[in-house]
């Protein structure tokens, strides 16, 4: 059986058998293909760690972009082990306080109760509510109860890649899944003395609060000395530990003598003192007493 390929003879007389024909037709075919293909791999695309299966379990159908709270796996590792380490699968809902950097924005329309695409960290598009253009608005956060949109903040979990502009609710091009950007602050709403927790609004470094407020409960528990309490001036740095706030410092505090005095009446030493956390710190204590002094005239002098 001759060979269809076979190549030929410079002057010889040319014959292209059929087979040989087809194969050029399809090497050509090939070529075209593999040319049209040129630049696709290098273009970019969502990897897979960005991109999360997501239930909406909102109690309503949630359009492409919206926002559901993070409400844990749908397959816990006690139920399915195998399943729950296969893929990342999340239970999405109506976003809430709780939901602090912990939420995804979805990649395609969602009815309720169905499973779909959802993007959990890189760059995405979203809607953000911006209430005014008072501030240099940088990061973007959810906004309690709203799944259409997040809400402009001094601190976020979404970098603000780009907006629209102007004041309202805009389409914006965040980057987020990075946790809390920079360090966050709050203010207390009234004076502390006492107490396990401490209601708090998230403040800038200069102190002034976000707009619209962010309220926080604080995790307190401080002892402090008679007459010290923690002003509602004071800027207090704090972190979010899951869905609760703690004051970044040492955790109980520090104790500073800021005056002494002899008592001569009672024979005492007496000091003031005030807690100190580092960044923010406890007004100044009453007199506490030291020690009794002793009587250097001697008994019944």
């Amino acid at each position: 059986m001759s060979n269809p390929l076979k190549k030929v003879q410079s002057g010889q007389r040319l014959h292209i058998p059929a087979a040989a024909y087809n194969a050029f037709v399809d090497a050509a075919i090939d070529h075209r293909q593999r040319l049209s293909n040129i630049g696709k791999e290098s273009q970019p695309s969502h990897r897979s760690a960005d991109i999360v299966l997501v239930r909406n379990d909102s109690g309503s159908p949630r359009q492409q972009f919206d926002i559901l709270g993070i409400d844990g796996p749908i397959i816990s590792p006690a139920a399915n082990e195998t399943e729950f380490r296969s893929r990342v699968a999340l239970k999405g809902v109506t976003p809430g306080e709780s939901h602090i950097g912990k939420f995804v924005v979805l990649a395609e329309p969602l009815a309720n109760g169905k499973i779909g695409k959802a993007f959990i960290a890189g760059a995405c598009p979203v809607k953000i509510d911006v209430p005014d253009e008072d501030h240099e608005w940088r990061y973007a956060e959810i906004a309690d109860g709203v799944a259409a949109n997040l809400k402009v903040s001094m601190q976020g979990s979404a970098g603000i890649l780009w907006r629209e502009g102007g004041t309202g609710v805009q389409w914006a091009i965040v980057r987020f899944g990075r946790g809390l950007a920079g360090i966050i602050f709050c203010r207390l709403d009234s004076e502390y003395t006492s107490g396990e927790t401490a209601a708090a609004k998230l403040c800038d470094a200069a102190g002034s609060l976000q707009s619209p407020a962010v309220a926080i409960t604080l995790q307190a528990g401080w002892t402090l000395p008679s007459g010290c309490s923690i002003a509602t001036d004071q800027i207090m740095p704090v972190q979010a530990v899951g869905d609760e706030w703690y004051a970044i410092g040492h955790e109980a505090g520090y104790t500073v003598m800021t005056d002494m005095r002899y008592e001569q009446g009672s024979h005492k030493i007496q000091k003031k003192v005030r807690m100190s956390w580092g960044a923010f710190r406890t007004s100044e204590s009453s007199w506490i007493d030291v020690t009794t002094a002793v009587n250097c005239m001697g008994a019944g002098e």
